[in-house]
């Protein structure tokens, strides 16, 4: 059986890689590292997610023990103002919410002053 070396009398094993064929496998293992790594990078919550959370737990907190809870939060820059602002709610013991710039059924800060 030949096994087409260019040394006579000498055999290789056809179980082995070829180094081509290593370096395209590393380079396929590298794009995908980056594409994950990408993609977990753009996981990080964004920077209205914490005022989004004092407002859900303001309205849980209500509903939960029956007493008015107010919260301040920062309303989120739509443009046209550029100066920070936060307004405070109110939220009822059934889930509304009063207060300058919410939507009273979800109590979330609209913007609109």
């Amino acid at each position: 059986m030949k096994d087409g070396c260019a040394v006579r009398g000498a055999r290789y094993s056809r179980r082995a890689f070829t180094l081509i064929e290593v370096v395209v496998a590393l380079a396929l293992f590298g794009l995908i590292l980056g594409v994950s790594g990408l993609a977990l990078a753009s996981l990080r919550e964004p920077p209205s997610a914490d005022s989004t959370r004092q407002v859900t737990n303001a309205r849980a907190a209500a509903i939960q023990t029956g007493r008015p809870v107010t919260v301040t939060v920062a309303l989120p820059d739509t443009g046209e103002y550029r100066a920070s602002r936060t307004t405070q709610l109110l939220f009822l013991p059934d889930g509304r919410s009063v207060g300058q710039g919410a939507d009273p059924l979800t109590g979330a800060p609209s913007g609109k002053p």
